[in-house]
């Protein structure tokens, strides 16, 4: 169910059923976003769980703290845990609801764009293992989605920016009026990308087959923020997925004949966006080896979402090694061709 400001009462309805009320968040989410949230709910008799944030923080340790504070407050399969924060908080806090007592009911609250048009929409939780992103993880649908776009004006400009990757995915793979947004417009397009998220999910919530699509850009994408997350100025999922789609559309180009005008396309978008380097040295053998741990794999090959035209997305194309790392050295060669161009 998706919610927004406007059904708050739909909210409290669905919160007053619970015995108790479990809020997860972090840092800085309950620092910003928190307050926010209480001027529009009543979270008085909420018992509040910060974690910490940041992607090194999506582990199993913090999920092993989490389960240990539940116990303690005497949480029940008649709590409910409502996950305040980021991806980080959805994708954390719906896993540890999906296994605490074999399951209790959650809700996501999303307070970063990011959250509200991907993350926290279609049920995937879960949590990095050993570096490998989302390696642990289950499917558990939230009760209900609360979009309040609000929490946006907490976020610097670079997490918007992040936020947009993935709703200019949905324009290259489910429908290019999403690339007519803008800085001074993505605001519009916020409910558009949701329910294009969830239309998605509803065909193929297990990612067996329609929702692959979804995965454009991100099998090179997440093994660069598998690559780079004990860096500490580490890149945000979605600058690592605008990497990947840059990958994903020029293996588009050589496999499937895609026109180039499209490759061409996105880099002016990526320009407009990202009008910086968003990366210096990537180690490309460390980032095909991580790969090779990719979900999507299979027979010893990549299993890539590619495009024949716009709009059409091709899933499970099989991409060798030797085609993926060419793929990975002409995004990194196009990188040092911008950082020459300022």
């Amino acid at each position: 169910m998706i919610l927004t400001k406007n059904d708050i009462d739909k909210f409290q309805n669905i919160v007053k059923k619970y015995d108790k009320v479990i809020l997860l968040t972090d840092d800085n989410a309950r620092r910003c976003c928190l307050p926010l949230f209480s001027d529009l709910v009543d979270t008085n008799n909420y018992i509040v769980v910060t974690i910490s944030h940041g992607e090194t923080n999506k582990n199993l340790r913090t999920v092993s703290k989490v389960l240990k504070k539940l116990i303690e407050i005497n949480a029940s399969r008649h709590s409910l845990m409502i996950n305040l924060g980021g991806g980080l908080v959805t994708d954390i806090g719906g896993f540890i609801a999906s296994i605490f007592l074999r399951g209790v009911d959650f809700v996501n609250v999303p307070t970063t764009l990011l959250a509200m048009t991907d993350a926290a929409i279609g049920g995937k939780t879960g949590v990095d293992f050993m570096n490998y992103k989302n390696l642990v993880g289950s499917f558990a649908e939230p009760q209900a989605i609360l979009i309040i776009n609000d929490f946006l004006m907490t976020l610097p400009k670079r997490e918007l920016l992040s936020g947009m990757v993935e709703m200019i995915k949905y324009g290259f793979v489910i429908d290019k009026k999403m690339l007519d947004l803008s800085e001074d417009n993505y605001t519009d397009f916020i409910m558009p990308a949701v329910f294009m998220k969830q239309s998605i999910v509803d065909l193929d919530m297990r990612d067996d087959s329609a929702r692959k699509i979804l995965n454009f850009g991100h099998t090179v994408g997440h093994a660069i923020e598998s690559y780079l997350v004990e860096d500490e100025n580490c890149l945000s999922h979605g600058e690592c997925v605008a990497l990947g789609i840059y990958c994903s559309l020029w293996l588009s180009v050589k496999l499937l004949g895609l026109n180039k005008e499209i490759l061409g396309q996105y880099l002016q978008i990526y320009n407009r966006f990202f009008n910086r380097l968003i990366v210096n040295d990537i180690n490309i053998d460390k980032v095909m080896s991580i790969m090779t741990h990719d979900k999507k794999n299979y027979d010893g090959k990549y299993r890539f979402v590619l495009l024949k035209d716009m709009q059409n997305p091709v899933i499970d194309v099989m991409v060798s090694f030797d085609e993926a790392k060419n793929a990975v050295d002409a995004m990194l060669k196009w990188q040092k061709t911008c950082l020459n161009d300022k």
